[in-house]
């Protein structure tokens, strides 16, 4: 300390402040373990003894201070070891080194990482530490001068300051306290998920063999009633007992059907699977089936569109399909006259209406708040004597994860109203194979169309080339803008594939050209682009084009494209049935080992590990992980082991190892 330290006057050090008031030294003496550990750290000695002095009958909240001294900043540090509870610490700035209090300071906060023990700077030289200066650059939490130190304010500075570092104590305990009540809660929710997650696992395998064996003897009788049926033997009143075999067979299975469904959406495996698809064709496909019953019952039926529907939306196709054929086969149930309309309607914010409306026997008010309840029929439905009381639920439950609500609005004698509305947005072409199978080429009795292809790159030039010659098309090629609108002028194509990006004028431009002249108007234009922008799905169908197919393309679903467009027929290569594909499977390029592991997940009918074993498969076994995740959405694990137990596998299989270690 510097020798003008020691010149203070201590004398006037502890003369009471006008109008201070008394410090409550009376409070009842605090045991020793209860008492605030104060260090006091300063080279001179006196400070020591005078601020013994001062704090000598001091109480904070009921607790006594324990003074403890240490002369230097090392020692202080050696001090902090021994006592790592110090509360309190009364700070002398110059000691072994001008810096060596604000050098603790950073000691304790930085290396320690001790932000709890309260620090109050006591120094007799202020010009080595400028009070503005240490708060702004230290982690200080008081300043004092030793010229202007007075009993009151010593015991003010201490005071609140353990007043301070006790609420910092408190926080950290009831945030350690709060840490450790939110680990117990993760850890029971974490059990609770892992009894969950066995519980679906047990119903998913439960699912499995109720599936199969239901399933199972239900076809073999439904195929052997229709190969009874066929049989001219059989006289004509046992064919009446043979189709009321069938019939009630047919009511068993969409009863199996529909129970298993609702047991798995209750057990949460079902899920919406969004996927490009044809919006036309999912709705004639559903026209078709319906048709049938409609015209069976003389019933008009009818499909209308409003508004612009795209041609291609994301979604799931198989539920809405599902959705649509319950709501029109319920329609054709309960309408005796009149008609049946599939209202579609295309909404803001990529949102499609659906609509189905009947003239049927309606449903009575009080009957329509509970007919999405499972199980539940009307009384109409009950005196029909048919439905299961689940297809409605079951719609129900699509609508809301596809992310709509089913709702229904009904007149009695007049009529019915279903109606929900889903988030379908429009997208690219569905890339899927064509369900015909491999083009070969047009069908006889065709003439050739004419296709123009606008295309400035030279091996693509050729692939288009190739593929639609050999299909039987005539091509030309056209390597830019300007070259397109003179050969579509000159050469009369009946389609065009067009690249987006060309010399001289890209496909924009030249699209926007060919619309405005007099015969290009209706000239479907396909555009081929390798943007993966959804952004310029706009500005491509802005320009002018019908359509929309990303490079690098799929021939199958070009050719399908094509021919909707130019009313065209194709030879198609002959495609396995599903059956005939799941038994010429070939799984031996699989390891060992994995399919050992598949082997024991059929047995064990583990649709979630058969499907983590598919997962792991996938990248470098794309067609066989393809195989069998097709063969475990079907329920097939009997089929499944059979292919792989027909394989050397390297390993024991169950039935070997049991013989083993018998």
């Amino acid at each position: 300390m510097n020798p003008t330290e020691t010149s203070d006057s201590f004398s006037d050090l502890f003369a009471s402040e006008p109008a201070a008031v008394e410090s409550a030294t009376s409070a009842t003496p605090a045991t020793p373990a209860l008492v605030w550990k104060v260090m006091l750290v300063d080279d001179e000695p006196d400070i020591h003894a005078v601020l013994r002095m001062a704090l000598q009958d001091v109480d904070v909240q009921g607790r006594r201070l324990q003074l403890i001294d240490a002369h230097s900043a090392t020692e202080a540090k050696a001090c902090l070891d021994a006592h790592p509870d110090i509360a309190l610490i009364l700070l002398d700035v110059v000691m072994e080194s001008e810096q060596a209090g604000l050098d603790l300071v950073r000691h304790i906060r930085q290396e320690r990482g001790n932000r709890s023990v309260q620090i109050v700077l006591v120094t007799g030289q202020p010009g080595y530490a400028p009070q503005r200066k240490v708060v702004t650059d230290y982690a200080i939490d008081g300043y004092r001068l030793k010229s202007e130190l007075t009993a009151d304010k010593i015991f003010v500075s201490v005071f609140a300051a353990l007043r301070t570092h006790q609420a910092l104590i408190e926080l950290a305990s009831y945030r350690d306290h709060l840490e450790s009540l939110v680990a117990e809660r993760t850890v029971a929710l974490t059990i609770a998920k892992v009894h969950a997650e066995a519980a679906n696992r047990a119903k998913s395998v439960f699912l499995s063999n109720m599936s199969h064996e239901l399933r199972t003897p239900l076809n073999a009788i439904l195929g052997f009633a229709q190969i009874l049926t066929r049989d001219e033997r059989i006289p004509e009143d046992e064919r009446k007992n043979i189709a009321t075999i069938n019939r009630a067979g047919d009511h068993l299975l969409s009863l199996i059907n529909d129970v298993l469904e609702i047991s798995r959406i209750e057990a949460g495996q079902t899920a919406v699977q969004n996927v490009p698809f044809d919006l036309a064709a999912a709705l004639s496909e559903v026209e078709e089936m319906i048709r049938v019953r409609a015209e069976a019952k003389d019933l008009d039926l009818s499909v209308e569109r409003h508004g612009e529907l795209p041609a291609y939306v994301l979604g799931d196709a198989h539920r809405l399909r599902q959705v649509l054929i319950n709501l029109l086969g319920n329609a054709v149930k309960f309408t005796q006259h009149g008609q049946i309309r599939l209202s579609v309607t295309a909404l803001p914010a990529d949102q499609i209406r659906f609509e189905v409306i009947d003239t049927g026997v309606g449903i009575e008010a009080n009957e329509q708040a509970s007919i999405f309840q499972p199980f539940y029929q009307t009384k109409i439905g009950i005196a029909a004597g048919e439905g299961t009381g689940l297809g409605l639920t079951i719609s129900h439950e699509f609508i809301r994860l596809m992310g709509g609500e089913l709702s229904v609005r009904s007149v009695p004698g007049q009529g019915s109203t279903f109606s929900f509305a889903v988030p379908l947005a429009p997208t690219f072409l569905a890339h899927q194979t064509s369900v015909h199978g491999r083009v070969l080429g047009l069908s006889a009795g065709q003439a050739a169309p004419r296709i123009l292809v606008a295309e400035d790159h030279p091996d693509n030039q050729q692939v288009i080339f190739q593929l639609l010659t050999q299909a039987g098309f005539k091509v030309r090629i056209a390597s830019d803008g300007h070259q397109t609108l003179d050969l579509f002028q000159t050469w009369q194509p009946q389609l065009i594939l067009m690249d987006m990006r060309m010399p001289v004028m890209d496909g924009y431009q030249t699209t926007r050209a060919i619309r405005s002249l007099a015969n290009g108007a209706t000239l479907p234009i396909i555009a081929l682009t390798a943007s993966a922008m959804e952004s310029d799905r706009s500005d491509i169908f802005a320009a002018g084009c019908n359509e929309f197919v990303r490079k690098p393309v799929e021939v199958e679903p070009l050719f399908e494209m094509i021919a909707k467009y130019l009313h065209l027929r194709y030879d198609y290569a002959n495609l396995p049935t599903p059956e005939e594909h799941h038994a010429n499977a070939d799984l031996s390029a699989l390891p060992a080992a994995v399919r050992a592991e598949l082997i024991h997940a059929a047995i064990d009918l583990d649709k979630d590990a058969t499907l983590a074993l598919v997962e792991r498969l996938q990248p470098d076994f794309p067609q066989q992980a393809s195989t069998i995740a097709a063969l475990v959405e079907e329920y097939q694990f009997d089929q499944l082991r059979a292919l792989l137990e027909a394989l050397p596998t390297g390993l024991p299989t169950p039935a070997t190892q049991a013989g083993i270690d018998s």
